[in-house]
C-alpha cells in the first residue's frame, strides 16, 4: 500500500489530526502518515490565520467558515459554493463533515412514531442556543419576535440566556434540549448561497423542526417539507404564523415531523462516495503533478506576502509580551 504523508493544520479546536474524515477515507486506499515534511497538506480556515503558508507542498482546503476560498494560495478547495472549477474543487458543506466518516442515513419516522415523541418528550416549544450575536440581528430578533408572538423561546447558550447560563453547554446538554424542543431556531449567521452548517442538521437529527434562515439554495440540500424556511417568507409575521399552527395544531405538526429531512435517505453516502473519489485523484498523483496553483510572477508575490504576514504574526506576541514585561503591566 503506497504510504501517503500529511499534515493538517488551522482546524477547529477539537480536530484530530489522527482522526477524522479525510484520513478513515484516504486510509482504505493508502498507509497515511502525519508528517512534519508532508507531501501534501490538508488544512481549514478556523484556526490561526494562514497558518498553512509554513507548507510549500500541494494544499487542499475545507472551507468550515463562510470565507471564499483563496485558489492563488489553494490547489484544491471543498467548500460551500455552487461551482466548478476543473478538478481544484469539490463541493462540502460543514453541515455533512462527521469526523466518524459515517454517513447519516435518517431514520424513517412513522405517524405512531411521531405522535409519542410529541406526546412522551416535547414537553419544550423553541430552542436557542448560540454564543455570539449576529451582525445584522435578524437571529435576535426572531428569538424576540417569536418569544412574544407565540411563547417564550429558551435560549441555553451565552447569547440571550434565559436559563441561568452565562458559558457554552456541553454537546450532551445541547442535544438533551433539541431533542425535547418541538422547534430550534436553526439561523445561520449570515444569508449566503450555499452555506449551510450543522444548524439546520442537528435539530433534524434529533426530531426537532428548524426554523431555518441561511442558504437561499437549503432545498438543494434539505427536503424544504421537513423545515419552516424564513428566507422565503416575506417577513417574520408569516413565519411565527406558520410556527404558532404548527404548536396547536399537532396531525400538521406530525406531517411535518414524519417528512424525510434530506434529498434521498442516502444523500450523503453518496456524497461520502464522491468524496473519496476526488480524494483519492488529488493523492494518487506524485507531488508535483498535484500542484495546481500558479507559483510565479504575480501569484509568486501574492504567496510572498501571505507568508509574510504569518511571519510576522508569530512574532507579535512575543514582541507584545516583552513590552508588557518592560512596562511592568500585568496581563
Amino acid at each position: 500500500m503506497k504510504t501517503l504523508k500529511l499534515d493538517f493544520c488551522n482546524f477547529w479546536g477539537s480536530f484530530k489530526k489522527e482522526d477524522n474524515l479525510f484520513i478513515r477515507l484516504l486510509s482504505r486506499h493508502y498507509d497515511v502518515k502525519i508528517s512534519e515534511q508532508p507531501d501534501f497538506l490538508i488544512c481549514s480556515n478556523r484556526g490561526v490565520p494562514f497558518e498553512y503558508m509554513k507548507y510549500d507542498c500541494p494544499r487542499l482546503m475545507f472551507m468550515g467558515e463562510n470565507v471564499e476560498p483563496d485558489f492563488t494560495a489553494m490547489d484544491y478547495v471543498l467548500g460551500f459554493d455552487f461551482m466548478e472549477f476543473g478538478d481544484r474543487y469539490f463541493r462540502l458543506p460543514f453541515a455533512f463533515y462527521n469526523d466518524d466518516s459515517k454517513p447519516w442515513i435518517p431514520e424513517i419516522v412513522t405517524e405512531d412514531y411521531a405522535r409519542e415523541l410529541l406526546k412522551k418528550k416535547k414537553d419544550n416549544f423553541c430552542v436557542f442556543c448560540y454564543s455570539h450575536t449576529t451582525k445584522d440581528g435578524i437571529r435576535e430578533q426572531f428569538f424576540k419576535d417569536l418569544s412574544k408572538g407565540v411563547r417564550q423561546v429558551t435560549s441555553i447558550g451565552p447569547s440571550l440566556n434565559n436559563i441561568g447560563v452565562t458559558k457554552r453547554i456541553s454537546y450532551a446538554e445541547r442535544s438533551n434540549y433539541i431533542s425535547r424542543s418541538k422547534f430550534m431556531i436553526s439561523f445561520e449567521n449570515m444569508r449566503f448561497p450555499g452555506y449551510v452548517t450543522e444548524k439546520i442538521i442537528d435539530p433534524l437529527r434529533l426530531h426537532t423542526i428548524p426554523i431555518y434562515y441561511g442558504s437561499p439554495q437549503i432545498k438543494e440540500d434539505i427536503n424544504a417539507k421537513a423545515i419552516i424556511e424564513v428566507n422565503e417568507i416575506p417577513n417574520f409575521e408569516e413565519a411565527i404564523e406558520r410556527v404558532r399552527y404548527l404548536d396547536t395544531h399537532d396531525d400538521a405538526y406530525i406531517e411535518m415531523l414524519c417528512q424525510p429531512p434530506l434529498l434521498s435517505d442516502d444523500y450523503q453516502v453518496k456524497l461520502y462516495e464522491r468524496l473519496e473519489e476526488y480524494l483519492v485523484r488529488i493523492f494518487s498523483q506524485d507531488k508535483e503533478k498535484a500542484y495546481r496553483r500558479a507559483r510565479w510572477y504575480v501569484a509568486s508575490t501574492h504567496e510572498a506576502c501571505l507568508k509574510r504576514y504569518w511571519r510576522y504574526s508569530q512574532k507579535v506576541p512575543s514582541i507584545v509580551k516583552r513590552i508588557v514585561e518592560k512596562l511592568g503591566w500585568e496581563l
